[in-house]
């Protein structure tokens, strides 16, 4: 008689710990539905608002740029720290299979051969320097660095 009370005793015991962890586990899944509702809803938003203001850059001037007056009025655009951001959102979606692919896509996406043709990195063999243009920082320095954060690799600090 007193082994079966004991068993009754710890048996309740038992489905009483499991109803609480049952409320837990509700409880929980309530609030992770909750949370992935909230992030559906922000991301959702970021990539409205992305979309709206990379188009409203790009519609700004006719990319790709093809003479030296386009790229100067390009730079002075990008000069101010918004609008440098908002082009860094814009042309790191452009993607690519490798390092190289994804700069050569934002570089075809911003100036046209011809233009290039006029630049070198280091401005030699009478061609004017790439490395002193805000494209340049735009490129190499955030965008490069982007996207190796997306490929989760480090990012080398310049």
């Amino acid at each position: 008689m007193l082994s079966s009370f004991n068993e009754k005793d710890l048996l309740m015991k038992v489905i009483r710990k499991q109803d609480i962890q049952n409320g837990l586990l509700s409880s929980i899944n309530e609030r992770l539905a909750s949370l992935e509702d909230n992030c559906k809803n922000f991301t959702l938003s970021v990539i409205c608002s992305v979309q709206e203001d990379s188009e409203a850059i790009f519609e700004m001037f006719d990319l790709p740029l093809d003479g030296e007056d386009q790229l100067k009025n390009f730079e002075e655009f990008l000069s101010t720290s918004t609008a440098f951001s908002k082009v860094v959102n814009e042309v790191s979606r452009l993607g690519g299979n490798s390092h190289y692919d994804f700069v050569s896509r934002v570089l075809q996406k911003i100036i046209t051969n011809k233009l290039a043709s006029k630049y070198s990195y280091y401005g030699r063999k009478g061609k004017a320097a790439f490395n002193t243009l805000t494209i340049n920082q735009l490129v190499i320095s955030k965008i490069f660095r982007i996207h190796l954060l997306f490929l989760g690799e480090m990012a080398p600090i310049p």
